[in-house]
């Protein structure tokens, strides 16, 4: 079993396509920063939406959604909606992070 997972993260906002190889268990907007991606973010602790993800492939590698999580995205989170700074990277994911 590896302890890496591929994520691939689609920016709209600059219309690019970015995979990277994170550690199993990463925080998938920490990852990010730390290489510079182009990912809006502002608390980075679920209040403020900005670094709001669809999951498109992947959704069950991720951990379940905390309380604050939750009440912030409401029926969206049915919907595939995530935020970057709550998701742990468990397996192989992609996503889209939505020009704002």
């Amino acid at each position: 079993m590896s302890d890496t997972v591929k994520v691939t993260i689609h920016l709209e906002e600059t219309d690019e396509t970015v995979t990277i190889e994170v550690a199993k268990g990463s925080n998938l907007l920490e990852e990010c920063k730390k290489r510079h991606i182009e990912m809006e973010w502002g608390c980075a602790s679920a209040e403020c939406g900005q670094c709001s993800i669809k999951v498109l492939q992947g959704e069950e590698h991720l951990n379940d959604p905390s309380v604050d999580e939750i009440d912030y995205l409401l029926f969206r989170i049915d919907d595939g909606h995530r935020l970057a700074c709550q998701v742990e990277c468990n397996g192989d994911l992609e996503v889209d992070h939505p020009a704002r």
